[in-house]
């Protein structure tokens, strides 16, 4: 890698670091601090790639979302919104070089793992604001809800969620004093998602926590004491904590699902569905679903702030794009699963997990057009490709497993 690629890599790690905490800090005329790095790693990752002259072959995940991106584009033909749709489609743009750009530059298993690293130590810097911010009583809404500055607990909750399984595959991979490290990430990631008080946030944890069940073998007894460890001290620090207030919201994901309308959710999706009827091959229009809710919400922008979405990626997907543009992306999602499923190891267990928290998770959640959903897809399919890379990958059988966890990772190292 030339050094000119090396300070690409640089800033594309510093872009990923920031993810976690992207709406924290708005720059006048321009948006997030994050778009802003994310220009830069941008422009020296597409000079890296010319002047090396090196272009990595895109797989068939990268096809399939550039079929689905296609299709949206063409939604301005019908679309509800040209204004909404003319935005969403500049959010594609972004995320789609993006993805291509991750795809290029994490090229080894050492560079994939230090985007890892940066997602999850980048974690830190919202467990760290929230955290300062319950502390200090600054309430983000009502029910006593901490997040983020500028962030929704909701979103702020899945985002550190999604960390959870990286944190663990990462711990798993470790030596030495440095498991410690993630032990602690995955601690005060757990807190503060309780901080949240986010319903859906709290179940896409201990589904991203269940991941220690599906890899125990893999698990020496030194590890094993670490994780009952920091289960102990998660369970005492939640109790002692995490407010009686955010606990009782918790409690209500029961009777809301059964008999609520998930604060007002199921509303907003039957006027959704009411709205793909009428359209449902073509879809309303990429980005265009708020335009479909006026009826029951005035302009989207009305009042001032207010911008009424699915709160179900899927639905938004189905209703924004109809049933072809559902169709390819389903078929995306598929060659994830099948990229996941194909990873040796602990590693295939892990992505399943990363993969089934973000399913579940964005199930209240729009999050087609959001950066988090884009690196996790972004870095397993470069994570898959260097997998492929490796020596014996096409004779050992998916899911091999070593009995010693040490050695049974080292397989998946790929020299430079």
């Amino acid at each position: 890698m030339s050094w000119f690629s090396r300070v690409a890599f640089l800033v594309l790690w510093i872009f990923v670091f920031s993810i976690p905490s992207e709406k924290s800090l708005e720059l006048p005329g321009f948006g997030t601090y994050t778009k802003l790095i994310g220009f830069v790693a941008i422009g020296l990752g597409a000079l890296a790639v010319l002047l090396e002259r090196r272009v990595r072959i895109p797989t068939a995940f990268h096809a399939a979302m550039a079929v689905y991106m296609a299709w949206a584009a063409l939604s301005v033909c019908w679309t509800l919104s040209m204004d909404w749709t003319a935005f969403r489609l500049n959010t594609f743009f972004q995320l789609f070089v993006m993805v291509f750009l991750i795809f290029q530059l994490a090229a080894t298993e050492s560079q994939v793992h230090a985007l890892l690293n940066a997602y999850v130590l980048g974690a830190f810097v919202p467990v760290v604001e929230t955290v300062r911010n319950y502390l200090s009583g600054q309430m983000s809404g009502y029910y006593q809800r901490y997040s983020l500055t500028n962030t929704e607990p909701n979103d702020l909750a899945i985002t550190l969620a999604l960390s959870l399984p990286i944190s663990y595959y990462l711990f798993l991979r470790g030596r030495g004093p440095v498991r410690m490290l993630y032990l602690v990430q995955m601690f005060t990631v757990c807190v503060t998602v309780l901080l949240t008080a986010s319903r859906a946030g709290s179940v896409a944890m201990l589904l991203a926590l269940s991941i220690v069940l599906w890899t125990g073998r893999e698990l020496t007894p030194r590890m094993r004491v670490g994780l009952v460890a920091m289960a102990s001290v998660l369970a005492a620090a939640g109790a002692a904590l995490v407010p009686v207030t955010s606990w009782t919201r918790l409690a209500t994901l029961g009777s809301e699902v059964a008999n609520g309308t998930l604060n007002s959710r199921t509303v907003i999706w039957g006027a959704g569905w009411e709205n793909f009827v009428q359209v449902p091959f073509l879809g309303v229009g990429a980005g265009a679903y708020p335009e479909g809710l006026t009826h029951l919400f005035g302009h989207p922008r009305v009042p001032v702030n207010f911008t009424p979405v699915a709160h179900n990626t899927f639905l938004s997907v189905l209703v924004e794009t109809g049933l072809i543009g559902f169709a390819c992306f389903a078929c995306m999602l598929a060659v994830l699963v099948a990229f996941a499923w194909g990873m040796p190891g602990p590693t295939r267990q892990v992505w399943l997990t990363m993969l089934a928290v973000w399913g579940v998770a964005v199930m209240s959640l729009t999050w087609e057009d959001r950066k988090p959903t884009w690196f996790i897809f972004a870095i397993l399919a470069a994570h898959h490709a260097v997998a492929q890379r490796m020596p014996g990958a096409a004779k050992r059988p998916y899911g091999a497993r070593l009995t010693n966890p040490a050695r049974s990772l080292r397989w998946e190292e790929v020299a430079s």
